[in-house]
């Protein structure tokens, strides 16, 4: 169900185009049709943009095809409306036959660039030469674009040599290199276009057949030229450059295919990732289009001295491509083009035109409107200023004296003081004249539709009037667009970054906002989050990569200069622009404070506290956000709450310093630093053992000459024991021990329900010296001590609180059975509840929940990360005592046989790993060590020494009497070749750099220990190596 509704919503919007194609056709004649076509691609997009993130919302897989689906569905439901407008002959497969070709040509290379990470994941073990020739593909293709937009679209050669006579004059006063000329035949389509393609070797310009029939001689050489000046902008230098970061990417990417691995985690955040980015790099290469579009325009008025030529050119082509002479206000500064009014505008000034050009500027006549929808208001556009009138009758005529008089209420404004006057349609049926006036303040009067032509008459005469198109302005809106270009690139590029591990949602908040409304309070936001948040991670490298935490750093700084850059050249703000990140952040501050104070009733509250402020900067960062948007909006009432969050911030960066966890930490288990006598020992590799399957346990025989592996195979389990040999036996048990490299002792559960002890001499046929059949105990677990000849085993049932240890010698059918119990608190949960020969039993709990009230506030609250806080128990044969209560993540290691003391390790967020000592019989914790890294599990090993498997790291071997510590460096890490492991080794350098010192590694299935010798298990593909190696202490 879930995945045909992302199916549908991902054709949904083919659906809302049909259905709005057919309403605006019916349309065709009015004469604000081109308005109404342009408002309807503005819904279009938001309709495409909220479907497609909600169907790949529901389900990501298939997204390549439902991407598919909605381009051809949306192709497709436009077909029938273009026909009707554009008056197209041709059917629907070669219309979609020429657009697919079109974008193809225009875009197919960076499609294949953007697809690469998932193609190359897709083809396995030849993911290295899949890479190395799509590489190649995109390079020539890149480098030969031009040709390749021809062969792929179907263009040929110009053939009009009287064009192409007048096009030399122009170029022989140009500044590039002679482009190819040539015509792309529509076919039975309508496309009255023309486009420059910028190549290394060669360019191309390229006219549409329609274009050609359309316009004069003279007005496709102003059009030539306007392409020519495209040519001159990307010369040979810029196009080197964007080819070197382009390539940049490229071995960025083969080396992440080579050294990381197509299966690696980090690769699979790459291939979602990489098309994100080539996204923003679109965007970066089109930034600042509107200014290159406005040079353009200038440099073809330069090249041909004949600006009317280039005005008519534009106009003819915005009038037959339907095309409104001005775009909607909000969509003015987003769009690759400026509208015609301003490039017109930008003509008229290259060649001087001023305020006594009043051909250019005055309507030919007064226009009185009255209301459409409240006939009392009229509104009269004179030769140099607007009249709005309210109060009118009915029945007064309108004329432009009568209806001054006749008013009860007149306001004049000047065109030079309006800051913008246009045609504005909402729906299919609402038409408005929307003027604004310098201080912001809108006027709005609904006109009738017989009046729409005469109004787009006036406005196209008095563009040069109105100060958001007057010459004077130029300068400043290319300011304003190349700001709101770069503000939304570099928002879209600290949203990328905030996507990465770990996921910083006031950033990927503040990037939204940024790039929904670049002003100068959410940009300011934005930077500052981005370079408290970088700075932060920059504390705490074991959690972060350097490279993230430095992106962030500088994309902050570059968004704050943004910011500025808008505040020092006045660029225009909407209006109480700082509303929108206030109440936002301050929102998003709120729900983060209501879970920190949430802690303040846990137990160890400065220690929750800490690690709260240290490992979760989103209270801080989200804090001098909302303190940058205030402080940008230069109100003074808003420099006091701006103020409270700074402080509120600077205190939690104090809260999550190590002086304040080692001054106020409550925390009983927490050890800030590695203890110094941890250092690193290389391991001698003894042999290596291939078994097929995965496997769960690992044993090792005393003097580590035999191994024997656990294993689960659909209905079976057992274990696979070395011989002396080489060979293996297979033996079906639940819990295996070696007494010496020649007899196992094992445990069997019996069809009678009961579990039986044997000890067994290995062989191929294994013989039984031993048995004894003994009670039945949940999960149990078998120790031996082989120097007394003395067997324990061990259960418990932790969701009743309950443990049993069973305990006799070989040789005797007598056995010793002892019992513990455990009153679990209501709001705790049993993880761990382990039992010794010393006559007392450990027991390690967690909080299921915090109660009350704090509870429910931090359940409620979704940004309320914390650690819930544990407990180590003593427990005797009729009481129990809580001896510790941690926020570390705790587990205690099973004991060995006839031991008397627990072995426990606290897990604490600085990657430190603390082993402790507990005596539950005299109820004292002792420390032992600590060590740098995360250590999840591990086992005991004859000798008092801890074997610690690491989490993606290498192991290490704790002395458990003197606090000794070796990290274990090993020669060999993974199932290849000694030169394949080198090379990788060699190059840790960089992975560590690019993600950070917690970059996943090996992780063991299995590992034992024994004396100086340990046993580790490394799964392979359908099989695992179990290699035994020698410690050189």
């Amino acid at each position: 169900m879930r995945e045909a509704l992302s199916f549908l919503l991902s054709i949904a919007p083919a659906a809302y185009l049909w259905w709005v194609g057919r309403r605006l056709v019916r349309r065709i004649d009015d004469p604000a049709f081109p308005e109404l076509r342009f408002a309807r691609g503005q819904r279009l997009g938001i309709v495409i943009a909220v479907c497609l993130v909600s169907s790949l919302a529901l389900s990501i897989d298939f997204a390549a095809l439902k991407l598919g689906l909605a381009v051809l569905g949306l192709l497709v439901a436009n077909f029938p409306a273009r026909r009707e407008i554009f008056g197209e002959t041709w059917g629907l497969l070669s219309y979609l036959s020429f657009v697919l070709r079109f974008w193809l040509g225009m875009l197919g290379v960076w499609l294949l660039i953007a697809w690469m990470p998932m193609v190359i994941r897709s083809v396995g073990d030849y993911a290295v030469v899949v890479a190395v020739l799509l590489v190649a593909v995109a390079v020539l293709w890149g480098h030969f674009n031009a040709a390749a937009f021809a062969w792929i679209a179907g263009a040929g050669p110009l053939g009009e040599p009287d064009l192409e006579r007048r096009f030399e004059e122009i170029l022989a006063r140009a500044k590039c290199r002679e482009p190819r000329l040539q015509r792309l035949d529509t076919g039975g389509g309508f496309m009255v276009n023309a486009f420059a393609l910028p190549a290394f070797r060669r360019p191309a310009v390229v006219f549409s057949s329609d274009l050609l029939a359309a316009l004069t001689a003279d007005e496709t050489a102003a059009i030539f030229a306007h392409e020519v000046g495209h040519l001159e902008y990307f010369d040979r230098r810029r196009l080197l450059r964007r080819n070197l970061v382009i390539w940049g990417l490229f071995a960025g990417l083969l080396a992440a295919t080579v050294w990381l691995g197509v299966e690696s985690s980090a690769f699979v955040t790459l291939s979602w990732v990489w098309p994100l980015a080539i996204l923003v790099l679109l965007a970066a290469l089109v930034a600042g289009s509107q200014g290159r579009e406005h040079d353009s325009d200038v440099r073809a008025v330069e090249l041909t001295g004949n600006p009317e030529a280039l005005v008519t050119a534009l106009t003819m082509i915005h009038r037959l491509m339907r095309m409104p002479r001005r775009w909607r206000e909000s969509s003015e500064g987003r769009l690759s083009h400026p509208s015609l009014a301003r490039r017109v505008r930008a003509i008229r000034e290259a060649v001087g035109v001023g305020d006594s050009d009043d051909e250019a500027k005055v309507p030919s006549e007064v226009v009185v409107l009255r209301g459409a929808e409240e006939p009392s208001e009229v509104l009269v556009l004179a030769t140099d200023r607007l009249h709005w009138l309210q109060g009118l009758d009915d029945d007064v005529d309108l004329e432009p004296r009568a209806v001054l008089q006749a008013a009860h209420d007149c306001r004049s404004i000047r065109y030079s003081e309006l800051a913008d006057l246009r045609l504005e349609v909402r729906g299919m049926g609402g038409r408005y004249l929307k003027a604004v006036d310098s201080r912001g303040s809108t006027l709005r009067l609904a006109i009738r539709p017989e009046d729409v032509r005469r109004v787009k008459d006036v406005l196209a005469r008095i563009d040069l009037q109105v100060r958001d198109t007057a010459p004077g302005a130029a300068s400043k809106a290319v300011a304003e667009s190349k700001n709101r270009r770069t503000s939304q690139i570099l928002a879209s590029l600290a949203g990328l970054s905030a996507l990465l591990p770990p996921i910083s949602l006031p950033l990927a908040v503040a990037a939204v906002l940024a790039l929904i409304r670049p002003s100068r309070s959410t940009l300011a936001a934005l930077g500052t989050i981005g370079v408290a948040a970088g700075l932060l991670g920059l504390r705490s490298l074991g959690d972060t990569s350097v490279m993230l935490a430095v992106l962030e750093t500088v994309l902050g700084c570059m968004l704050l200069y943004a910011a500025a850059d808008r505040y020092r050249k006045a660029l225009s703000e909407p209006k109480a622009s700082w509303r929108l990140p206030a109440v936002v952040l301050g929102g998003l501050a709120l729900l983060y404070l209501a879970g920190g104070a949430a802690l303040l009733g846990s137990p160890l509250p400065a220690t929750q506290l800490h690690l709260w402020a240290r490992y979760q900067p989103g209270t801080t960062v989200v804090l001098l956000g909302l303190a940058g948007a205030l402080l940008s909006s230069r109100r003074r009432a808003a420099y006091w709450p701006a103020g409270a969050a700074i402080a509120l911030a600077g205190l939690l960066i104090v809260v999550g310093t190590l002086w304040f966890r080692d001054s106020f930490a409550d925390d009983p288990l927490a050890v800030g630093r590695p203890a110094p006598q941890i250092v690193s020992t290389e391991l001698q590799l003894v042999r290596a053992i291939s078994i097929d399957g995965q496997v769960y346990d690992l044993r090792l025989a005393p003097s580590g000459a035999r191994t024997a592996a656990f294993f689960v195979e659909k209905q079976r389990s057992g274990f696979r024991v070395e011989l002396a040999d080489g060979g293996f036996v297979t033996i079906q048990a639940t819990d295996l021990a070696f007494l010496d490299d020649e007899r196992v002792a094992v445990l069997r559960y019996k069809k009678s329900g009961g579990l039986s002890l044997q000890v067994l001499e290995l062989g191929t046929e294994p013989l039984t010296e031993y048995e004894i059949e003994i009670e039945p105990v949940t999960d149990p677990v078998l120790r031996v001590d082989p120097l007394v000849g003395r067997w324990e085993v061990a259960g418990a049932l932790l969701y009743e609180g309950q443990a049993t240890l069973l305990s006799g010698e070989f040789g005797s059918d007598a056995y010793q059975r002892g019992d513990w119990s455990l009153a679990v608190p209501d709001d705790a949960y049993l993880t761990t509840f382990e039992t010794n020969a010393g006559g007392a039993a450990l027991a390690v709990t967690t909080w299921l929940e915090y109660g009350s009230f704090t509870g429910i506030l931090m359940g409620l609250n979704p940004l309320a990360q914390y650690s819930l806080p544990g407990a180590i128990w003593a427990v005797g044969p009729s009481d129990q005592t809580r001896l510790v209560t941690t926020a570390s993540n705790v587990w205690c290691a099973e004991p060995l046989a006839r031991q008397q003391v627990f072995t426990c390790v606290s897990t604490h967020p600085e990657s430190v790993t603390a082993v402790w000592s507990v005596d539950a019989v005299s109820e004292r914790v002792r420390f032992v060590t600590s060590i740098p890294g995360e250590y999840y599990e591990g086992g005991p090993g004859l000798g008092g020494v801890l074997l610690l498997n690491g989490y993606y790291g290498p192991p290490a071997l704790v002395e458990l009497s003197s606090g000794a510590g070796w990290i274990l460096d090993l020669p060999v890490q993974r199932s290849v070749t000694e030169s394949e492991s080198s090379e990788r080794s060699e190059s840790d350098w960089l992975l560590e750099l690019l993600f950070g010192g917690s970059q996943p590694g090996v992780y063991f299935q299995a590992m034992a220990t024994q004396g100086d010798m340990v046993a580790l298990a490394v799964a392979g593909v359908g099989a695992t190596e179990i290699r035994v190696y020698r410690i050189n202490k």
